[in-house]
């Protein structure tokens, strides 16, 4: 699995620049042992598109503090259905419409490939139907008078018939390649396509307020792996409470096996979870999960095992 392989770096928080990779000691066999109590490491099956992908629909809108950012577009292996889009080159007097206009098979190639890369990461997330079917309330006044949004369907062909789902926006840079793949077949321009790659992972902050203990590994800069921020708060351990330190990558792949079983279909906010880790991605997005009490007590166990072995009781 692409998404957690070992490219994995480390977020931390400051502290001395010692470099103790070099010096480490390799007394890990206790770690080892405790890794195999945790469940076997995670890998993510998408389920599979519930049929045919045979359209996209996208509506933009910048909010209304920003001019001329609305975008919609309606198509599907032969044409646009319908799009509208600003271009101020051409005109300060409306928005520019579209309807009926046959696309490529290269230009839906590239919108399949754009959709189902983020589907193969789990990235598309459908709309429950209560939410969708609910009244407006009085905090969605703002967002009804001039909200910035982006809305996404996709349409399948199934075996009874056509059927279109509303979906989230994913929550991964490769939906600008998306995006931008539909303002180009919209209104060539000759853009420049990134196709970005699948984030992976690139730092972890665990913790867990029952046993006062966190750990937290992240890289440095955000755009190297050269460097680590190592940071522990252990208030069980009396000599030493914290530890901050730089460390090169190989503690981060060390310790990430502590890590690899977490299911990360089941992503959910990290406010008021007691036990709970969060991923840090090469995309700059974050995703946190909760910990089961019983498992956490075995991470602990690992996390500490290793610290003491590595940088001292």
């Amino acid at each position: 699995m692409g998404l957690f392989s070992l490219l994995a770096g480390c977020i931390g928080q400051g502290g001395d620049d010692t470099d103790v990779t070099s010096t480490r000691r390799h007394k890990n066999d206790k770690v080892i042992e405790s890794v195999s109590e945790l469940p076997p490491a995670y890998v993510y099956t998408p389920d599979p598109m519930p049929g045919k992908f045979v359209g996209i629909k996208f509506e933009y809108s910048g909010g209304s503090m920003n001019f001329a950012t609305e975008f919609d577009i309606d198509v599907n292996p032969a044409e646009i259905v319908y799009t509208s889009f600003w271009d101020l080159d051409k005109t300060r007097d409306g928005m520019i419409t579209k309807e009926h206009v046959a696309i490529t098979e290269d230009q839906w190639a590239d919108v399949e490939k754009a959709v189902t890369d983020l589907w193969n990461s789990g990235k598309w997330q459908a709309i429950p139907e209560e939410i969708l079917n609910r009244k407006p309330s009085k905090s969605d006044e703002f967002e009804l008078d001039g909200g910035d949004y982006s809305r996404w369907y996709l349409t399948f062909e199934t075996d009874n018939g056509s059927k279109t789902i509303q979906y989230y926006n994913p929550s991964d840079r490769r939906v600008i390649t998306l995006s931008d793949v539909l303002k180009e077949i919209a209104d060539p321009k000759g853009r420049k396509i990134e196709w970005f790659e699948e984030p992976y992972v690139t730092g972890v902050y665990y913790w867990n307020n029952s046993s006062d203990y966190s750990f937290q590994c992240t890289r440095q800069d955000a755009d190297s792996d050269k460097s680590y921020n190592l940071f522990i708060h252990d208030k069980k351990n009396k000599d030493k409470q914290y530890i901050s330190k730089t460390v090169k990558k190989s503690v981060f792949e060390d310790v990430w096996p502590t890590f690899a079983w977490i299911d990360t279909s089941n992503a959910t906010s990290s406010f008021d979870l007691k036990i709970g880790v969060t991923f840090y991605y090469s995309d700059g997005t974050q995703r946190s999960f909760e910990i089961d009490k019983k498992y956490a007590a075995v991470m602990d166990d690992i996390l500490r095992q290793y610290t003491s072995d590595n940088f001292g009781s």
